[in-house]
């Protein structure tokens, strides 16, 4: 049960990860950055999983950074917006 936690956690985190850089990034990438961000979410879920399988804990470590960065990245966001 842990381990389909820890594996749904990291695709989840890996996912809002590069969602937020793509979202930080937009601006410089034009219109195509739907497709961008698309490719960027399924390449992450794929890395997550294949964390998953390899080691559980590697896998939540990996959802945790993700969730992280998401949260700086979307900070930063803010603050660009605010100024």
């Amino acid at each position: 049960m842990l381990r389909v936690v820890a594996g749904v956690l990291s695709v989840f985190g890996g996912i809002l990860a590069l969602v937020g850089i793509f979202a930080t990034l937009r601006p410089l990438m034009g219109n195509d950055s739907t497709s961008a961000a698309v490719i960027a979410c399924v390449v992450s879920a794929g890395v997550s999983f294949i964390a998953w399988i390899w080691w559980e804990r590697w896998a939540l470590l990996v959802g945790v950074l993700g969730e992280l960065l998401y949260l700086l990245m979307d900070m930063e966001e803010n603050t660009r917006l605010r100024s």
